[in-house]
């Protein structure tokens, strides 16, 4: 008779579980609830699954519950261990991180959880590092790499490990971790590898200044590694960012040096942006010409034109600058601004040529052009042109539509009042020529133009006196 209680007890534990795998749980129940009222010998096993249930129905406290009377029994229950694991996992989805921990470090000693101290190590190690404990997180999936080689959860472990030195920037860690735990093999790139991303972590999340040292650091353990250019460009492109440019330059410099390369267009056209700006434009010529023949998009065969225009223009080659002038304008896919300062510039260089009356021509096809710099800078050279020409009538009218039209830019229609003054003395209207130098001076916060526009009336006034003097003899 007792081995058939037996039998029936233990079948119905096996309805229960085929229940509980159809996802019946109010049938599971009864008939687990059944099980522990015959005080079978796996009446813990019932408790266990009744607070995994639980769980699954969104009974979070009855499920803990359930599982605490299986930590608290006398003797140990044989799921207790088991138990404690799902309290833990419980707590960590919930965000109860710390508590969660609580539950987790009893089962880290393997005298008394073998069978399940690798997952309780890997929970900790995602546990810490959601309270922002990355050393504490290290140290977890270090336990599993080393002391449970052959668990399932090793492999999962490794690159936890890895994800964490390279976003810590540890690369050096990393490699000593590789090397103590023979996970190297003689034609591995893993370190190489480790160092460079490490680095790129910091690149990816905008972190110029952080990145810069972790670049270094790659160039100077991995001098010729397989991650090298392409680690000497973003140095120069951090470098870059931070708006040091000496630094920005040298390692783009390197990326040439090392041969055609993904990187090579990028750092040429960077380079000859620096050294323009720098006022070395020599240097500049130098890159826009490579630049030139080594663009593959438009963008940067235009940049390429632009620069060389602009590069010749300031050594004083306008015969170069006018060429290059030319060539962009008809290039496909310039912008309207690019467009504008090709004209300009092509003008300027015809008007530094001495050839004046070609110079107006160009400069008049910016006249009508709205709302852009390079048009207020021609207005104002066609006033200075026919000023030039003693064409005062037109010089006046000139002026005052650069004035009238300057659009918010100051320093042109400051320059074409001063002009204006120019046409005023050569009118022998002293008085409002002084009149409208005065208020320069007054009223414009441009030092250059300030001083300009002083020493103009300065000469104004020697000029009156003169003239009046002149007069009276």
């Amino acid at each position: 008779e007792g081995e058939n209680k037996s039998i029936s007890t233990n079948a119905v534990l096996r309805q229960a579980d085929a229940a509980f795998m159809q996802k019946d749980f109010a049938k599971a129940i009864t008939l687990y609830d059944k099980s522990i009222e015959n005080k079978i010998s796996d009446s813990d096993y019932a408790y266990f699954q009744k607070a995994i249930i639980a769980g699954v129905l969104g009974n979070i406290e009855d499920k803990i519950a359930l599982l605490q009377s299986l930590i608290n029994i006398t003797p140990s229950s044989p799921y207790s261990n088991n138990a404690r694991y799902e309290i833990a996992i419980t707590y960590i989805e919930h965000e109860k991180y710390q508590m969660g921990i609580n539950f987790l470090l009893p089962l880290t000693d393997p005298k008394t959880a073998r069978t399940i101290t690798p997952k309780a190590w890997m929970k900790l190690g995602f546990a810490y590092l959601q309270l922002n404990n990355a050393t504490q997180a290290i140290d977890a999936y270090k336990h599993v790499v080393t002391n449970y080689p052959a668990s399932a959860e090793r492999a999962a472990a490794i690159d936890a490990l890895k994800n964490l030195y390279i976003e810590s920037n540890q690369p050096a860690e990393y490699a000593k971790f590789l090397k103590a735990n023979n996970l190297l093999s003689p034609d591995s790139n893993a370190i190489d590898s480790a160092y460079y991303a490490a680095a790129e972590a910091m690149l990816a999340s905008g972190k110029w200044a952080k990145a810069i040292p972790a670049l270094e650091q790659y160039l100077q353990h991995f001098p010729k590694g397989i991650f090298s250019i392409k680690a000497a460009y973003y140095l120069g492109e951090s470098h870059y960012m931070q708006k040091e440019y000496p630094e920005a330059l040298k390692e783009y410099n390197k990326v040439l040096q090392g041969g055609w390369n993904d990187f090579v267009e990028n750092s040429v056209a960077k380079g000859g942006a620096i050294a323009f700006q720098s006022g070395d434009f020599k240097t500049a010529l130098n890159y826009y010409e490579k630049l030139r023949t080594t663009a593959i998009g438009s963008e940067n065969t235009i940049q390429a034109y632009k620069g060389l225009m602009e590069s010749n223009f300031y050594l004083g080659k306008f015969r170069e600058c006018e060429n290059y002038s030319d060539t962009l304008l008809n290039l496909l896919g310039i912008n309207e601004p690019t467009h504008n300062a090709a004209i300009l510039y092509k003008a300027k260089s015809l008007q530094l040529s001495n050839k004046k009356d070609e110079a107006l021509i160009v400069y008049k096809q910016l006249d009508t052009v709205k709302n852009n710099e390079a048009a207020a800078e021609a207005r104002y050279h066609i006033a200075d042109l026919y000023f030039q020409a003693s064409k005062m009538k037109e010089a006046e009218q000139a002026a005052n539509n650069a004035i009238k039209d300057g659009n918010g830019y100051d320093y042109w229609i400051v320059k074409s009042y001063i002009l204006l003054a120019d046409v005023l003395v050569k009118q022998k209207d002293y008085f409002n020529a002084k009149a409208t130098l005065q208020s320069i001076v007054k009223n414009t916060k441009n030092t250059e133009l300030k001083q300009e526009a002083a020493k103009r009336l300065d000469e104004v006034k020697k000029t009156e006196k003169k003239q009046s003097k002149l007069s009276d003899d």
